[in-house]
């Protein structure tokens, strides 16, 4: 039966089956997708790459969420998701898979796993809250994994990681954490899947139009296109998008907050891992210490904003959007 997410809640097995596919999803899919980012920009431009990702996704939520009849909506609800869109995906995808055309896939997660980091900073500055000595703590750890990344070791193709790409991917966190903040709060539909599918498909036209003007469809040859670069997108559209946003809007009905939010400081450790075991990528003396600082550093934070967030989730958020690393 669909529930108020306006997707279907139920998954075969029993409970405790169900949650912990669910919770994989999140963890393994979410963090495989910076790789399949990664395969994904080998052979098509990034904007355009992201673009056509957001759309064909949009578009099928799109469908669910209005049940097939396409129904066009409500014009502030389209105002809202334009702008929400426009930040999570055109700045904060957008500036991802163009980071990631020069940063191996383990690194990009790790500084992406900044984004947690960011919302605390931005609630802080808001005055939400006052950040104890963990979150302190924990956002100098995290901050110093980044640092750490930019040491000069070997990066994707051989060179030194530029200054401007590790600049990209965290100005890329900073976006997402802006646009879940945002979206928390915009005037946009109380079914789930309908205000994420136009969210999507905003952000998708958005990236699409940038994508032009900034010359990217001119140099997209579709003879050129790899067949990993378009499983890679497949991949993204159908797991990254369809497959784990199901999954975490079931287990945010059905689990603690607190275990589901886990996926901030496990994505990253996958992404890592999937990075080196399938992509090849060198897990060099930077990384070990990013990973030893930011992972940390995100967790400590997790835990530590515990109890805030609880009382944030006392609060109905109707229109709240997964605020992750779901790249």
């Amino acid at each position: 039966m669909p529930d108020e997410t306006g997707l279907c809640a139920e998954f075969p097995g029993g409970q405790r089956v169900r949650r912990a596919a669910a919770l994989s999803a999140i963890y393994f899919v979410w963090g495989s997708t910076f790789l399949a980012i990664r395969y994904a920009v080998d052979t098509v431009p990034p904007l355009m790459m992201m673009g056509t990702r957001s759309l064909v996704a949009g578009a099928i939520l799109y469908a669910v969420g209005t049940g097939g009849r396409w129904s066009l909506g409500q014009a502030a609800h389209w105002r809202s998701a334009a702008v929400a869109g426009g930040i999570l995906f055109l700045g904060g995808h957008g500036l991802l898979s163009w980071a990631m055309q020069h940063t191996p896939s383990g690194q990009a997660a790790l500084v992406f796993a900044t984004m947690p980091i960011w919302m605390i900073i931005i609630r802080a500055v808001r005055k939400e809250f006052i950040p104890g000595w963990q979150i302190i703590l924990g956002s100098v750890l995290g901050f110093a994994g980044v640092a750490a990344l930019t040491l000069p070791e070997r990066s994707l193709h051989g060179e030194a990681v530029a200054p401007v790409a590790i600049a990209a991917l965290m100005a890329s966190a900073l976006f997402w954490a802006i646009g879940s903040l945002y979206s928390r709060q915009a005037d946009l539909p109380r079914n789930l899947a309908l205000s994420t599918a136009m969210q999507l498909l905003c952000g998708g036209v958005l990236l699409v139009l940038v994508g032009v003007g900034t010359g990217e469809a001119m140099r997209l040859d579709l003879q050129q296109v790899s067949a990993r670069s378009l499983l890679s997108m497949l991949y993204l559209i159908c797991f990254g998008t369809l497959v784990a946003f199901i999954a975490y809007n079931w287990l945010l009905r059905r689990m603690e907050p607190s275990r589901v939010g886990s996926y901030a400081f496990v994505n990253p450790l996958v992404a890592v891992w999937v990075g080196a075991w399938i992509g090849g990528e060198v897990l060099d003396a930077s990384m070990w210490l990013a990973m030893v600082l930011v992972v940390p550093g995100v967790a400590l934070i997790h835990y530590a904003a515990g109890p805030s967030a609880a009382r944030a989730n006392r609060r109905p958020r109707p229109n709240h959007v997964p605020t992750s690393i779901d790249t």
